[in-house]
């Protein structure tokens, strides 16, 4: 059955492995608009050329907000793998400062951390879809 997206777009914040390019070939294949978000040092050697797609730093919460709203992306798909990086590897936005202070030393959790990103990123009206 056809996704609706009621004019948006499908923003897949893709991470490393093959899951992502599956996902881009799909929505391809499906005539569904979409736009990728990949990360360097992370996910951006394995880009699809021809889609249409921005390289952020981990990290930079704001700036990747900012280009799926300017992207007219009303849905995101997480897919693929980030490699947790290290303490010196990301220089957070002040969103990103935020937001960890907010969460806490309980962000530690793989699973709790990816609920408030999705809580995070459902506050700002994207509606997050299972890859």
């Amino acid at each position: 059955m056809p996704i609706d997206l009621h004019g948006g777009r499908i923003g897949i914040l893709a991470g490393d492995g093959e899951l992502p390019r599956q996902i881009i070939e799909t929505c391809r294949d499906a005539n569904i608009d979409h736009f990728a978000i990949y990360f360097k040092g992370q996910s951006d050697q394995n880009r699809v050329d021809d889609t249409p797609s921005k390289v952020v730093k981990l990290g930079q919460t704001q700036k990747t907000i900012d280009i799926l709203k300017s992207e007219s992306c009303t849905h995101i798909i997480f897919a693929g793998g980030i490699k947790r990086p290290g303490f010196f590897d990301i220089k957070p936005d002040m969103r990103t400062t935020k937001f960890f202070a907010k969460l806490g030393l309980g962000a530690v959790g793989d699973d709790r951390l990816l609920r408030a990103i999705r809580d995070e990123l459902e506050s700002e009206g994207f509606l997050i879809l299972g890859a």
